[in-house]
C-alpha cells in the first residue's frame, strides 16, 4: 500500500498540484483503500484519471456488494470513511456489479 500511496502522490506532484491537495487526496486515497481491504475482496486496483475539468479517483476491488450505511449511528465506525471523504469536500459514486468501483471527484480542478 506504501508503495500505491507513493505513486499516487508522484502522479498529483507532476500534474503541479500542491502540498495541501496533495495530502487531502491521499486521506481520500488512504480512507478507500482501508474499505476495499477491510469490506472488499482482492485485489484492489487503483486509477488516477484527469480530465480538462476534474481529477477523479478510481478504487475497485472483486466484492460486488458496495453499499453506503443509510444511516450512520455516531457510535459506529461504518460509514465513517465515506463521512470524512465527503467532508474534505469530495464526490462519491458508488456501483457494484460486476464488481465494487469507487469513483471520487477530487475537491480541485486540474
Amino acid at each position: 500500500m506504501r508503495t500505491t500511496r507513493a505513486q499516487f502522490s508522484d502522479a498529483l506532484r507532476t500534474a503541479k498540484r500542491n502540498a495541501e491537495e496533495i495530502e487531502v487526496a491521499t486521506i481520500i486515497l488512504g480512507e478507500l483503500l482501508a474499505n476495499a481491504c477491510e469490506h472488499g475482496k482482492l485485489p484492489v486496483g487503483v486509477e488516477l484519471r484527469a480530465s480538462r475539468d476534474a481529477f477523479t479517483l478510481v478504487v475497485t476491488d472483486e466484492g460486488y456488494d458496495i453499499t453506503r450505511p443509510a444511516f450512520r449511528h455516531p457510535n459506529s465506525l461504518r460509514g465513517r470513511g465515506f463521512e470524512i471523504i465527503e467532508a474534505l469536500g469530495a464526490k462519491i459514486t458508488l456501483s457494484s456489479r460486476p464488481r465494487s468501483r469507487v469513483e471520487v471527484r477530487l475537491p480541485f480542478a486540474p
